[in-house]
């Protein structure tokens, strides 16, 4: 079937249900599939948004959505059950804002988005908000080459880890919530032409994917590094696929397996490692995207698992369930790995 590229996350809350946002033309729509039930309510909480949005949990479960609306204010909308409230982050961004992100950690909302400073500069602004109190700083000022790649923040206990470009290097920082402070820009890759980015961290590793270009088509590749804020070690360095029309790949660790995931058109391939990214299983197609259309959800939960780690995952749109991982009797052997 079919990929839809809209922006959807899905909140998966113990002992309550499952919240599915999305942006439907100018408003947010939300789904909620309450569980273990077949209870199902649908509601607009936001109806005047221009652009982007992003959604995530706060300490007390509540859901907390960032947007901008369309007097280009920025907005932290913050609510559970009937209770409700939207914080004002900033007004007039009259210069628009890119890859808008949002990372709770503890009492404090973290906000991260690019504003163009000239036509290939960015800069990447981290606003934080905890209770009535709103102060920001700036990541880095990064220069585009082609494309505006994604940002990608992940929480790692008191740290937070940011990835981005500058031109085709892919730069990481370290953001330590004691002190405060961001650590100096570190890069990571060379300056091949490449794009998309995604990143995961365990057992003091530094794990990131993305696609190469290679002769009008991309392979994704893969890194491995030992990895904290005084220094870096790469360790693996790994072409994971073929050279075709592999985009947007992405990291999830389920139990003792480290999976890369991607899209080729309309089909969802996957390898699998069980000896966290040494070696590499052949690649996978996955059956459900045969018959059922499907996106790429951003996935934000409550429940504590240490052994699996989901920020985003392809998914079926009408019924929902995540793909691309798993059982691998849902998937077929696509072609051998060279």
């Amino acid at each position: 079937m079919a990929f839809y590229s809209e922006r959807v996350v899905a909140a998966e809350i113990q002992s309550d249900g499952i919240y599915i946002a999305r942006k439907v033309k100018d408003s947010i729509q939300i789904e909620y599939i309450k569980e273990n039930t077949n209870v199902f309510h649908k509601y607009t909480p936001i109806t005047d948004i221009l652009g982007d949005f992003d959604m995530d949990l706060d300490i007390n479960n509540k859901l907390n959505i960032i947007y901008l609306d369309k007097k280009e204010g920025l907005n932290l909308y913050r609510f559970k059950g009937d209770k409700k409230d939207i914080k004002s982050i900033e007004t007039d961004i009259s210069t628009g804002i890119y890859e808008l992100s949002l990372i709770n950690n503890d009492d404090t909302s973290n906000i991260f988005f690019m504003i163009p400073i000239t036509k290939r500069n960015y800069r990447i602004f981290h606003y934080m908000v905890k209770e009535n109190e709103v102060s920001k700083v700036i990541v880095d000022d990064i220069k585009i080459f082609n494309i505006i790649n994604p940002l990608r923040i992940i929480k790692n206990n008191d740290e937070l880890i940011i990835a981005y470009y500058y031109e085709n290097q892919i730069c990481t920082k370290i953001f330590n919530f004691d002190k405060n402070i961001w650590s100096p820009s570190m890069i990571m890759t060379d300056n091949m032409n490449k794009l998309y980015l995604d990143i995961i961290f365990f057992d003091k590793r530094l794990h990131i994917v993305y696609a190469e270009y290679d002769m009008e088509n991309f392979r994704i590749k893969y890194e491995r590094f030992l990895y904290n804020s005084d220094n870096i070690i790469k360790e693996k360095e790994i072409y994971l696929s073929n050279n075709d029309n592999n985009v947007d790949p992405i990291l999830i660790r389920t139990g003792s397996k480290l999976w890369a995931v991607w899209r080729n058109g309309n089909l969802i391939l996957s390898v699998f490692s069980k000896d966290n990214g040494n070696t590499w299983s052949d690649v996978y197609q996955w059956k459900n995207t045969k018959k059922q259309d499907f996106v790429k959800y951003r996935y934000i939960t409550n429940i504590k698992n240490d052994k699996v780690k989901i920020d985003f995952s392809y998914g079926t749109i009408r019924e929902v369930a995540l793909i691309g991982f798993g059982n691998i009797k849902e998937a077929d052997i696509y072609y051998k790995r060279k």
